[in-house]
């Protein structure tokens, strides 16, 4: 579930009927960016190319944010690899 209250956005992993609050994240802008991005099936690089476009951020900056994010969102059941 995500919420967007104010400036911040909050994505709450639900599973079943049970909400895993201690699981909150509160995204930055380029959390909210990336997973925008992956709501339909993204390779890494296309990930990596939409971040390095919306933040004039280096490519290796980028790839680094991204993975972390991502591997933090496989962590709590949030996205899974294709």
């Amino acid at each position: 579930m995500t919420r967007k209250i104010a400036d911040e956005v909050f994505l709450v992993p639900v599973k079943g009927e049970l909400a895993h609050i201690q699981r909150m994240f509160v995204l930055n802008a380029v959390g909210e960016c990336i997973w925008d991005y992956i709501g339909e099936p993204r390779t890494r690089e296309q990930i990596v190319g939409a971040v390095v476009s919306a933040f004039e951020v280096e490519e290796a900056v980028a790839g680094m944010d991204v993975e972390e994010f991502l591997e933090n969102l496989r962590t709590a059941g949030l996205v899974e690899e294709l």
